[in-house]
């Protein structure tokens, strides 16, 4: 989560787009799929939600 907060903090242009402007298109373009944070998640987090239902 960092990593995007960092990303979107330097700016659109930064990241080698002509306006300053993130639009969720770009945001996706930007942020990579962390797949052992994903896995990470499911395991941990998504039980803990599930059992506060």
């Amino acid at each position: 989560m960092e990593q995007v907060r960092a990303a979107l903090e330097q700016g659109a242009q930064t990241h080698g787009f002509e306006a300053d402007l993130w639009t969720l298109e770009r945001v996706g373009m930007v942020v990579e799929r962390d797949e052992s944070e994903i896995a990470r998640w499911v395991a941990h987090e998504w039980p803990r939600i599930k059992r506060g239902r």
